[in-house]
């Protein structure tokens, strides 16, 4: 598994004198297109790819005061959401992860009782998320044995609507102020794309590659304010995050990468990128669980998205 950040499928490219034409043509504005979608109250669709490489040291959580993964695993994301002109107002995905060479030491030690490998070993098999309303919800094997018995979901406390679409991707670009922003911090270039054009012609459309300190970061976007639960810690504010943000001509995000990479070896996680790709429709069907199936959980999980290694304190 590689473990660099790569910002996938944005490359640069040289223009020929009959492209060059249409790279010159006017784009949509990005913001404004965003700022149409939440008046309209669009809905959205949503699929997400990402690899994370670690090295985790949690003497916290395990029997014997220390438990080492080096490795990584991928993250396979689909879900909905339904935006406002406040933004994101519900959300719901589905999510596995899918482990490297190392997953037999984390099924191991899982079977010995440490229950950071056994929530991360839970997720090889889906897990579910819901967030409207004010409250996020989960459902799946990672979230069985911490209800009781007849229960099927968590309910995992009062969070904004967005919190299912972003715990893996940080960039939220449906925050018109955090979008302008991270574009006023980006350099513009256009790729070839087929996302452009029901008949399969290529276009070039817009992308923007640009990049800010965690602490950049949490001072733009509420969403990553929220979640990192309101809370950055003095270690993680200078990381580096990386994004691409693609869109069509008219401005619509088509695709949003991040990533991020942390050299020192003791880190946690060591780098982690991850590619969304958008769609648009109607409102989605996003409902919580039956309260009849619903409980609270008798703890969280010890990691259930990219961004909650950075919850905990390093050291």
């Amino acid at each position: 598994m590689a473990r660099k950040i790569i910002i996938s499928a944005v490359a640069l490219l040289v223009l020929t004198p009959a492209a060059r034409a249409d790279a010159d043509a006017p784009w949509g504005d990005p913001v404004r297109a965003v700022n149409a979608l939440l008046a309209k109250g669009s809905g959205l669709t949503f699929k997400e790819t990402g690899t994370v490489g670690m090295h985790y040291r949690d003497a916290g959580s395990t029997p014997t005061g220390t438990f080492r993964y080096n490795g990584g695993y991928i993250i396979r994301t689909k879900g909905a959401a339904n935006l406002s002109r406040s933004g994101v107002v519900a959300s719901k995905m589905t999510r596995t992860l899918e482990f490297d060479s190392g997953w037999r030491n984390l099924r191991e030690q899982a079977a010995q009782g440490d229950p950071w490998a056994f929530d991360m070993n839970a997720q090889q098999q889906a897990h579910y998320k819901i967030s409207v309303k004010g409250y996020s919800y989960a459902s799946g094997p990672l979230y069985k044995p911490k209800v009781p018995a007849g229960k099927t979901w968590a309910r995992l406390g009062k969070l904004p609507g967005a919190d299912a679409a972003y715990g893996d991707q940080v960039i939220n670009v449906f925050e018109p102020g955090t979008l302008k922003a991270l574009m006023a911090r980006s350099k513009r270039g256009d790729m070839l794309t087929f996302a452009d054009d029901a008949h399969g012609k290529r276009h070039r459309v817009p992308f923007y590659n640009g990049n800010a300190t965690f602490a950049q970061l949490f001072a733009l976007s509420p969403t990553f304010r929220k979640v990192l639960g309101g809370r950055l810690l003095p270690e993680y504010r200078n990381i580096r995050i990386f994004w691409s943000m693609t869109f069509t001509k008219e401005g619509l995000p088509i695709q949003v990468t991040s990533g991020w990479e942390r050299l020192d070896k003791s880190f946690p996680q060591q780098n982690g990128n991850l590619s969304t790709w958008y769609g648009f429709g109607p409102h989605a069907a996003i409902a919580p669980p039956p309260a009849t199936r619903v409980a609270t959980p008798n703890r969280q999980p010890l990691g259930d998205d990219r961004i909650d290694a950075f919850m905990r304190p390093f050291g």
